[in-house]
């Protein structure tokens, strides 16, 4: 049953890993992302796949013959001790894979999260919903600044109909007014001149 487990985990963990690693967007599941989720899911496989290398040596003594017995027990001895370096690789892979997390906010007729990058600099995305990946809306003007204000979270922002889009108006400084602006249902390389103020 954990070899089951672990193998159906790990085979989830790869696929939602892949998912979230192509030119597709990034898929979300509440507020992790398909690279967490699927390392989370192979951290897991991981530990099943132990449980059964454990529960194979336990069982070997079942077996007649004194040389299958050893075998078995050495065999998964060997992968056990394998699967150290493997799980402290997983660690510090999960760690720089856990640097993101997301913020939905609150948009009329719009899925919308920010994405917040911690890791050396925190830098900020804005992502909107299309179908079932997020994808980098277009922007008017200069990008997101890194270490900059986050408008989101002290709730400066807005939304006004201008160009036939909705547009993410938000405060780029404490208590400053509206001048960022990020044109929603439109992606990243997209003519957005006529949205923009």
């Amino acid at each position: 049953m954990p070899v089951t487990l672990s193998v159906l985990l790990a085979v989830a963990g790869v696929s939602l890993y892949a998912a979230d690693s192509g030119p597709r967007g990034v898929l979300l599941v509440g507020t992790l992302d398909g690279s967490q989720l699927g390392l989370l899911l192979i951290m897991i496989a991981t530990g099943c796949g132990v449980v059964a290398l454990f529960q194979s040596a336990a069982l070997a003594a079942r077996l007649r013959r004194p040389l299958w017995r050893f075998l078995v027990r050495v065999v998964a001895g060997l992968l056990v001790l394998a699967a150290l370096p493997f799980g402290c690789g997983l660690v510090f892979v999960a760690a720089f894979a856990s640097v993101n997390s997301y913020q939905r906010l609150a948009v009329p007729g719009h899925t919308v999260v920010v994405r917040t990058l911690t890791w050396h600099h925190r830098s900020l995305a804005i992502l909107e919903q299309d179908g079932l990946f997020f994808h980098s809306v277009a922007l008017c003007g200069d990008p997101l600044p890194v270490d900059g204000y986050d408008a989101f979270t002290a709730g400066q922002y807005d939304v006004v109909a201008r160009g036939g889009h909705d547009v993410l108006r938000f405060a780029k400084g404490p208590r400053g007014s509206f001048t960022g602006e990020a044109v929603l249902g439109a992606r990243l390389g997209d003519d957005v001149s006529a949205s923009c103020g």
